[in-house]
């Protein structure tokens, strides 16, 4: 009997101690290790890498694990080009090249793979690997580095073509193949290595076509202006390479050290100055538009299927005046053939069916898509800046628009009130001015004291457009904010150039632009009015004192005017002078 109950204690005892253990345990899924970032090594190259007296045609490359290859245009490059194609197969872990039957003797050739060499299961890339052969008795072993800049932004410019020439001829790239290439790295680098001792002519090239010439207007380029002569560049010891014996692998001579030479070039988009009219059409009943290829300077418009006379339109052109809008004064015209010219040059012709008037039941449907009722074309609508929510800066004036341009004002008939205890009362705007590029704009300047309560009233027959039609009424209570709400930028520049103009930009964060002023020698700029928030400032050297930044022009061997980047980020603050100094 006592044994029996010592058996149902220990009974006891190894079940509490199961429950127990049980209740502390947190089941959990496996991890499976931490995640594999190594990208692929290679293991053994046939032939060894960077031989010499290469006569076969079939390259192989394995690793230490299995890979793929990725976007094989873009990342590979074959230095020099060829006529055919290379051919990039996977065979298990290895990469075999098959090359073409047509390689030049005496020549070191490098296949850059970018980072398109990539392990199986995770996609780690291996960047940058380069294979490196000779056909000849020995591997060249010098080379040419630099980096690749936009021109204005100063951005470091990815996947551009930097070709290399044997003669200084500008035609070559126009109509020829490098002798080598290279293409930049996500940093803007760029190494041509591998190359033969002589003065090259270097160009870059953002390839549109892939064609590796520059023939298209919009390919970005770069060059230098002078001939760039390679040199030794030490490498980092190269952990794939497998030792040859000395009969079939070159070795570098042995070079004197000399610093590195970094070639820096800004890309930038060649000027077509060729003027071209882009397109032409009639949308609404009475206007056209014409959009052209660069900004007209003297334009003139001659219609050669009816006799009209010298004012027939009204225009109004676009910031930049490549775009013109034209309201017909003769709004039964049906069609227009035209003649254009630019500073007396004729530049294109043109044939348009105008759109014809609406009837009063009929739908218009304007390039925005939206429909409106058919007789809209009979009224000359008026709308401002003051019309929706929100406070007028206290430093802009009211901005009116009308639907057509006007042709008569009658400025008594537009009412300024200011609201005094409950009271709206008029007070007499400082000015009401039309504005100097449209027809179509005008503004009211008043001082305005930020909180107060406004009220503006346009009345009917105000503005009279050119066909009659008086604008319809308009009456839009509004308050101006504080210039406490604003902050002021000083600037200062000193360069060590002071013959020359200095234009001074105001940029977003992002870049972008907001304003400029030509730089004060020995004095300051203010930025006024300033929404608190980031800005960079951006210096270009004029150098020849347009107030604009001018690309470069390779056919004339003219480099992009200079352009200098205030290093920090300036932060503007509400009620703050915010005060800074660029020494050049």
């Amino acid at each position: 009997m006592a044994e029996k109950l010592n058996r149902f204690v220990e009974y006891l005892f190894f079940v509490a101690f199961i429950s127990l253990a049980f209740s502390c345990a947190n089941i959990v899924s496996p991890t499976g290790g931490p995640k594999d970032l190594t990208p692929p090594k290679v293991k053994t190259t046939v032939p060894p890498n960077y031989s010499a007296g290469f006569s076969g045609n079939k390259i192989r490359i394995t690793f230490n694990e299995y890979v793929q290859l990725e976007d094989q245009v873009n990342q590979i490059v074959v230095s020099p080009p060829v006529s055919e194609e290379v051919e990039f197969n996977i065979s298990g872990k290895s990469i075999i090249i098959d090359l073409p039957v047509t390689l030049r003797d005496s020549i070191t050739y490098s296949v850059n793979f970018g980072t398109s060499i990539k392990d199986l299961n995770e996609g780690n890339p291996l960047s940058n690997y380069e294979f490196v052969f000779s056909k000849g008795n020995v591997v060249d072993s010098l080379s040419i580095q630099g980096r690749v800049y936009d021109a204005l932004l100063r951005d470091a410019q990815k996947g551009v073509l930097v070709m290399l020439y044997a003669a200084g001829d500008d035609s070559l790239p126009i109509k020829s193949q490098p002798l080598y290439l290279a293409k930049t790295n996500a940093e803007g680098n760029f190494v041509i290595g591998n190359i033969k001792k002589q003065k090259y002519k270097i160009f870059a090239l953002r390839d549109m076509n892939s064609d590796r010439l520059f023939n298209q207007p919009t390919e970005a380029i770069a060059f230098a202006d002078s001939m760039i002569t390679p040199q030794y560049i030490s490498k980092k010891a190269d952990t794939t390479k497998i030792k040859a014996d000395s009969s079939a692998q070159a070795k570098d001579s042995i070079l004197p050290v000399e610093p590195v030479r970094n070639t820096i070039l800004y890309l930038f988009a060649q000027k077509d100055t060729s003027q071209k009219l882009l397109k032409a059409r009639s949308d609404e009943y009475r206007k056209c538009k014409f959009i052209f290829k660069n900004p007209v300077r003297d334009l003139q418009i001659i219609v050669t299927n009816r006799q009209l006379p010298e004012n027939w339109r009204v225009d109004e052109y676009s910031t930049s005046k490549d775009t013109l809008v034209c309201w017909l004064k003769d709004p039964d015209l049906d069609t227009l053939k035209m003649i254009f010219k630019d500073k007396g040059i004729v530049f294109d012709t043109a044939e348009i069916a105008l759109k014809p008037k609406p009837s009063d039941q009929q739908t218009v449907k304007k390039p925005s898509g939206k429909g409106l009722p058919g007789d809209d074309w009979k009224k000359n609508n008026v709308s401002s800046n003051v019309s929706g929510a929100g406070q007028l800066p206290y430093y802009m004036p009211v901005r009116l628009r009308l639907t057509n341009p006007i042709e008569k004002t009658d400025f008594p008939k537009i009412r300024l009130e200011e609201k005094v205890d409950s009271i709206y009362k008029e007070i007499i705007p400082d000015a009401i001015t039309e504005d100097s590029c449209s027809k179509r704009l005008f503004y009211i300047s008043y001082k305005w004291v930020p909180e107060k309560l406004y009220r503006l009233l346009v009345l009917p027959g105000a503005f009279t457009d050119i066909y009659g039609l008086e604008n319809d009424s308009l009456v839009a209570n509004f308050s101006a904010n504080s210039p406490e709400n604003y902050g002021r930028l000083l600037f200062s520049l000193k360069a060590n150039e002071p013959d020359y103009k200095y234009i001074v930009q105001l940029l977003k964060e992002d870049k972008s632009f907001i304003e400029q002023g030509q730089a004060q020698t020995n004095g300051q700029m203010v930025f006024e009015n300033l929404f608190p928030a980031n800005y960079r400032i951006r210096v270009i050297k004029d150098e020849n004192n347009n107030g604009l930044w001018d690309e470069g022009d390779y056919f004339q061997k003219r480099q992009p005017e200079a352009v200098f980047y205030f290093p920090q980020v300036i932060s503007i603050r509400a009620n703050w002078d915010t005060e800074y100094e660029f020494v050049l």
